[in-house]
């Protein structure tokens, strides 16, 4: 198949439009229209269904677009390994991961990984569940670090553990000193949170069965917004440990776990693009990141669940 036609059928897959595409291609929107009517003739099938709002793949085009996508990524693999030629690891290690792993623990891991391999750059962007794995099978990243929605069909999972959620809060919180705290203690009080989360979901379908309330404070799609509003003392969160590490090794923040944790645990999973063989480098750290990664964690709960959390 024409390789020029492929490239401009794999950008007005990934724009949607063919003037989306002319526009990152820089070519004439007559052009991309023929090169896309050839190459439908020559595979003999339709690849698009043109709508008034762009252009849709239809089944056929979706199964080239997949082959065009892994492609281009092993042509791209091909050269990073000649690049690093088996000795060096040297490149752009594309992750796509939540807001609460971006902002601790995923450029702790870069950081100590630097400095063994200095020739490595990192390109972090912070999504949400359903955008990490959108990013994951379109090749825009080499990896998602993610709490799981369920399996999906476009990813392979290359490790999961269970974490536990727990309340977050500043050791000046009227709940701070606690050891245990039972969802039905937070009625009314006030809580920071995500706009949307799998989190927040969790919890909130979980207070409706209570009857819990919460006085929702103060909401933000940015997770250290949310903890340096929670170091305040005035309001508290539901995360895990992994994304509020930083507040919590400097002492301003808590994690106390939940009673009946077992009903607020998540997946935490490394996913990568299923079909896909990753840059040799890749690999190296996505070993590196699982050494760092937990097996299944569990909170210590206290063996008496007093209401006073003694």
């Amino acid at each position: 198949m024409n390789s020029v036609a492929l490239r401009y059928f794999h950008e007005v897959a990934r724009a949607g439009s063919i003037a989306a595409a002319c526009q990152r291609l820089n070519v004439a929107g007559s052009a991309v229209s023929r090169q896309i009517a050839a190459l439908e003739y020559e595979v003999g099938a339709q690849l698009f269904d043109r709508q008034p709002r762009g252009m849709v793949l239809t089944e056929a085009g979706r199964l080239l677009a997949q082959h065009v996508r892994l492609s281009l990524l092993e042509e791209e693999r091909v050269l990073a390994d000649i690049r690093s030629n088996g000795t060096r690891n040297i490149g752009t290690i594309k992750v796509a991961t939540s807001q609460g792993l971006a902002s601790n623990f995923v450029p702790e891991a870069a950081r100590i990984y630097r400095q063994r391999f200095n020739d490595v750059r990192f390109d972090i962007r912070a999504l949400g569940p359903t955008d990490i794995i959108a990013a994951v099978t379109a090749g825009e990243a080499d990896l998602g670090i993610a709490y799981a929605l369920g399996n999906h069909p476009g990813v392979i999972v290359r490790h999961r553990a269970i974490t536990p959620t727990f309340v977050i809060l500043a050791p000046k919180h009227q709940l701070g000193r606690r050891k245990l705290i039972r969802l039905e203690e937070l009625d009314g009080l006030p809580v920071a949170t995500s706009r949307d989360s799998t989190l927040r979901g969790m919890v909130s379908r979980r207070a409706a069965v209570l009857g819990v309330h919460f006085d929702i404070v103060y909401e933000s799609d940015y997770s250290d917004g949310l903890f340096n509003y929670c170091a305040s003392g005035e309001a508290l969160a539901f995360a895990s440990r992994f994304s509020a590490a930083r507040w919590m090794d400097r002492g301003e923040l808590r994690a106390v776990p939940l009673a009946d944790a077992e009903l607020f645990e998540r997946s935490i999973e490394v996913q990568t693009m299923a079909g896909r063989t990753l840059p040799g480098y890749v690999e190296d750290w996505i070993r590196f990141l699982l050494g760092r990664l937990p097996a299944d964690e569990k909170p210590v709960i206290p063996a008496q669940r007093r209401a006073d959390g003694a």
